[in-house]
């Protein structure tokens, strides 16, 4: 007697379970589709005689760029003036050297040297 129950109510709740599947196979699409069917901008109506009157032409409209202009940037600078540049950046480290009691290298070999050794701190 308890089969004789349970054998209507598994094929009913199959029956219910294949209709389920069907109406959301029904109703599934791609995201594709979807995004295909979606309006994704507005339609702008035409605009009224009195705007379009008051307009000035499209070819006399004098657009801003967002981004600005671009900067004047500094001319590159010569071999020349890049050496005196140098020369005066180091006259400078010398002189703040000078002025920290850090005393400047007496090597001849770090003296000779093309590139300046960064100062140290005395400690």
């Amino acid at each position: 007697m308890g089969l004789t129950c349970a054998v209507p109510l598994f094929v009913s709740a199959s029956f219910a379970e294949d209709a389920n599947t069907n109406t959301k196979k029904d109703n599934h699409q791609s995201p594709l589709a979807t995004i295909m069917q979606t309006r994704l901008w507005a339609d702008t109506p035409d605009p009224k005689p009195f705007v379009k009157d008051h307009r000035p032409p499209a070819d006399r409209l004098k657009y801003q760029p967002l981004t600005g202009t671009d900067p004047e940037r500094p001319k590159l600078r010569t071999p020349a003036e890049l050496k005196d540049l140098e020369t005066e950046l180091e006259a400078a480290r010398l002189h703040a050297d000078k002025r920290a009691g850090v005393k400047p290298a007496s090597t001849p070999a770090a003296a000779s040297s093309n590139k300046p050794k960064p100062a140290t701190v005395a400690q």
